[in-house]
């Protein structure tokens, strides 16, 4: 990004505050439509730019740990909002369900402004073992021998006098530190590397299982409810309890995606001397896709005949699904 993370996350977060004030506010069926695809542009963009915030901070080996406890919590969080969303929805009115999202939104802005710095900046050339360590434009770290360093970059020197001053508190609330060098040509090269990235298999199959999984979330999500009330005889405030079983999900994910796949990553590293590939990460997806699958098929099974199943079958899939 030539602006940074910093100004992104803290834009999303104004976008989203504002746009759940205006569903909360709105009377007509366009204006909150128009209000809720709002949302989705801000929380869009903020999951995207929270991920680069986690690799900027972390290291390789150590980075799946770290996604698995963001993704985790957030799930958790979710999950004890939406359970308890239903009850206030039935108590009072389906506003109040936006009056204390625009609260959790406002809390994340203010939280999200004093105690998140800029983490995307210019690396200098650092000198390891033997080898040059270099952090290109994109935040992808690279280990150069010397002459592999000359003919990349050319024939660096830096005085070893040179010195660089840390940011004070003030300095670091700055909402934007300034644009990164060559920022046009950095932007315009991004989408460039972005259409050439969808050339890679690895890439399009990450897209699409994505895509799919999102998509048949979404689908499952508008219409478990309906299911439950008419088939099951739920009642509408006790929807939100179908959410229960991301608790044990979530720290099962947590664990399986954090832990054990820092773990594979390393393994596999090992058998190519100490080499990483992007893809090792791909391994990890053959267990949730599976898991996934079978849940996607207990619900729908389920919803096709409730009367031959249990409502366990909505609340298993919906998790799992």
């Amino acid at each position: 990004m030539m602006f940074g993370r910093r100004p992104i996350f803290l834009g999303c977060c104004v976008l989203l505050l504002g746009s759940t004030l205006g569903a909360g506010a709105s009377n007509s069926y366009n204006t909150h439509m128009a209000c809720r695809i709002l949302q989705g542009v801000a929380a869009g963009a903020t999951e995207s730019v929270l991920p680069l915030i986690i690799t900027d901070m972390s290291f390789v080996d150590e980075r799946g740990l770290w996604f698995g406890v963001y993704w985790g919590s957030q799930n958790l969080i979710n999950t004890i909002f939406g359970i308890s969303a239903s009850y206030l929805v039935a108590a009072t009115s389906w506003r109040y369900f936006y009056w204390v999202l625009a609260i959790f939104a406002a809390g994340g802005l203010v939280t999200g402004f004093f105690l998140l710095a800029e983490t995307r900046y210019t690396r200098s050339l650092a000198s390891m073992d033997g080898q040059v360590v270099f952090t290109d434009e994109w935040g992808v770290t690279h280990f150069l021998t010397d002459a592999e360093a000359r003919a990349r970059l050319g024939d660096v020197h830096q005085p070893d006098d040179q010195e660089y001053r840390e940011k004070t508190y003030l300095q670091h609330l700055n909402p934007v530190s300034g644009t990164a060098p060559n920022a046009l040509k950095l932007g315009l090269g991004a989408n460039v590397k972005m259409l050439q990235a969808c050339s890679s298999p690895g890439v399009i199959y990450a897209i699409l299982a994505s895509s799919i999984a999102l998509g048949v979330g979404i689908a499952m999500s508008l219409v478990y409810a309906s299911i439950l009330t008419t088939s099951f005889h739920w009642s509408e405030k006790s929807i939100g309890l179908v959410n229960v079983g991301i608790f044990p999900a979530s720290l099962a994910a947590m664990f399986y995606a954090g832990y054990c796949g820092d773990k594979m990553n390393i393994w596999l590293a090992k058998r190519r001397n100490g080499v990483h590939l992007p893809e090792d990460t791909l391994v990890q997806l053959i267990l949730p896709f599976f898991v996934g699958a079978i849940g996607i098929i207990i619900f729908a099974v389920t919803a096709n005949a409730p009367e031959s199943h249990s409502s366990w079958g909505i609340i298993m899939g919906k998790q799992y699904g």
